[in-house]
């Protein structure tokens, strides 16, 4: 298990390297650590705060990394979100995000989305979703 201060410290360390390396090059815990979860439609919108970027400001910071998904979850475990790295190139990656409750509510969704660095080095979402058979569209 990867502890929360492991993956900002690896978010941090891969900042630098964006320029000299392809997006796609990145180990997949750094790509999860460096998402603006604010640019792109998911069940954090209805919590948003001022100044809150990223998973680990909303409190996902319990990490697993099983095969190629960075799981992150809340401390209670009672939400989830998935982060597989699809592909990418120099200035782009495309991920799949699934967004899902453990217990409670019931809500479940699932999309390819493309990705590029933004301000402040976080991952900006480019638009809209993404035709990928890897990633098929679950949810609303």
């Amino acid at each position: 298990m990867i502890r929360p201060l492991m993956i900002v410290a690896a978010s941090l360390l891969a900042l630098p390297s964006i320029a000299a390396s392809s997006l796609a090059e990145l180990e997949p815990t750094a790509v999860a650590g460096m998402i603006d979860v604010t640019s792109f439609p998911n069940s954090i919108e209805s919590r948003r705060d001022e100044g809150y970027r990223t998973f680990a400001d909303y409190g996902f910071t319990d990490i697993e990394l099983v095969d190629r998904t960075v799981e992150l979850y809340e401390d209670d475990r009672s939400w989830m979100f998935g982060i597989t790295v699809l592909g990418g190139s120099d200035d782009q990656v495309v991920l799949c995000v699934l967004d899902t409750a453990l217990g409670g509510p019931t809500y479940h969704t699932q999309d390819a989305i493309a990705f590029q660095v933004g301000e402040g080095g976080l991952l900006v979402a480019t638009g809209g979703t993404i035709e990928d058979p890897a990633c098929p569209h679950i949810g609303e």
